[in-house]
């Protein structure tokens, strides 16, 4: 069974302002965790429509947005993107108010 470390702690309790200091503090994903639970964190973050955070974890290498790496786009970034998308397009619009 694969435990959680603190980054994903953080998101799935709700405490991204934490999750976020985390990464700044260069805490890390467990690799194998992160590929087999991707989408239940992205939809955490999503959900929480904390965008930042999937900004800090572009810049921190945890989340690929090369499309020539990515094997496919199942567990990727643009899938969860495109199941959130009503949302994300609503929040990016209010940002721009």
């Amino acid at each position: 069974m694969q435990t959680q470390n603190i980054i994903e702690q953080y998101i799935f309790q709700g405490n991204l302002d934490a999750a976020r200091e985390a990464i700044k503090n260069g805490e890390s994903f467990s690799e194998q965790y992160l590929k087999n639970n991707f989408s239940q964190i992205t939809a955490k973050i999503f959900e929480a429509k904390a965008l930042d955070l999937v900004e800090a974890l572009i810049k921190a290498g945890f989340i690929e947005t090369d499309i020539y790496e990515l094997d496919s786009f199942d567990k990727s970034i643009f899938s969860s993107l495109a199941r959130n998308i009503k949302e994300m397009t609503s929040l990016w619009l209010s940002s721009k108010k």
